[in-house]
């Protein structure tokens, strides 16, 4: 089972648009790096810090457990208003190429 960690530094990931290579790449740390602790398997405490760290800086709010008139609210995420997440890439159009008429000169 996926610790929350992992969850929460994939989630925040998304939220912000990167791909495992940009997280890999704020962070300072290797793309395999980010490619195993996402599938729950464990990685240095250092490269989850830097991983956390570069999410950090670029607007995530990781927001701890804690309990509030009796009720346990789980941990999650923000965005904060100045955080600029990547815009989503244009998919190339499905359709084929139109040909240009030639001309039978």
């Amino acid at each position: 089972m996926k610790s929350t960690n992992d969850r929460l530094i994939r989630a925040a990931r998304e939220l912000l648009r990167w791909d495992q290579e940009r997280l890999a790449a704020e962070a300072g740390v290797g793309s395999a790096t980010v490619k195993r602790f996402e599938s729950g398997i464990s990685v240095d405490d250092a490269s989850v810090a830097k991983m956390t760290a570069a999410l950090e800086r670029n607007g995530v709010v990781f927001i701890p457990r804690f309990s509030i008139g009796g009720l346990d609210i789980v941990e999650g995420l923000a965005l904060k208003a100045s955080a600029k997440p990547e815009r989503p890439r244009r998919r190339a159009s499905a359709k084929a190429p139109t040909a240009e008429p030639t001309d039978p000169a």
